[in-house]
């Protein structure tokens, strides 16, 4: 799985000053348009991806970000819309992302958790937190709305991280079983920006159907422990296996029963 497939999380980071982040967006933008002149006028096809491209890629270069300046440089030497056509701004463009790659992979790649928690909002309020209390997060639903799910969050020294991600009928469409990837990794995003330090893989996550939340679930609810592999950049592979919500240290008693 590759990592526009977190595109939620992708957006949050890049949103909060990530330049990796900004970079990825921009590649897949970049890829979603095109331009040709017909007559004396220039049609874009795809304009709202050429405009986050265009958007994404200029914070990204703004930053200094090798793969982002070499990206404006192809753009540069070809001619652009924006950009224009500067073939000697774009040479040297060009050469300082490619320097700058070579530093960079010198110096060593920064693990996404290490460059998150360097961004991290300490003077965000409390109320907006994931893990302050319960909590909703938005996701990409189907055919393009927005669909949510609840969040719950514990952690201690003792126990690690918990999260709960909860299906409530009605607005979480697909599930977030069946997004559970995007969604799980999107949540990890937002706590490594708001300080928290987690190691992606030490996460205990589940999902938790409350009663009525769908026909084929029992009366009193249930609640499935998810395993994912972390590739880095997000969360794949879910497998689950149902468990007691008496196992966690999380209070679900307002939604899930204990079944006799």
């Amino acid at each position: 799985m590759w990592q526009y497939d977190y595109y939620d999380a992708l957006e949050v980071a890049a949103k909060a000053g990530d330049s990796e982040s900004a970079f990825q967006l921009a590649k897949y933008h970049g890829t979603k348009w095109s331009a040709r002149e017909v007559g004396d006028k220039l049609e874009i096809w795809g304009a709202d991806h050429y405009q986050i491209e265009r958007d994404y890629l200029s914070a990204a270069v703004g930053a200094r970000h090798p793969g982002a300046q070499k990206q404006l440089a192809g753009h540069l030497l070809r001619g652009h819309p924006d950009f224009g056509y500067k073939p000697i701004t774009g040479l040297k463009l060009w050469l300082a992302g490619y320097l700058g790659g070579r530093l960079a992979r010198r110096n060593g790649n920064h693990p996404v958790e290490e460059r998150l928690n360097s961004l991290a909002i300490h003077t965000q309020p409390t109320d907006s937190q994931i893990s302050s209390g319960r909590k909703k997060l938005s996701y990409q639903g189907a055919a393009g709305k927005e669909a949510v799910c609840g969040i719950r969050y514990h952690f201690s020294d003792n126990d690690g991280a918990h999260i709960v991600l909860e299906e409530l009928p009605g607005l979480s469409l697909p599930s977030a079983m069946n997004a559970a990837e995007r969604v799980a990794t999107k949540i990890l995003y937002v706590l490594l920006l708001e300080g928290k330090s987690l190691k992606p893989e030490d996460i205990h996550w589940y999902n938790a159907f409350p009663a009525g939340s769908s026909l084929s679930i029992p009366d009193h609810g249930t609640l499935q422990r998810v395993w994912f592999d972390w590739n880095g950049v997000g969360y794949s592979s879910p497998r689950w296996e149902v468990v007691s919500p008496e196992e966690i240290p999380i209070d679900l008693s307002d939604i899930i029963g204990v079944s006799a």
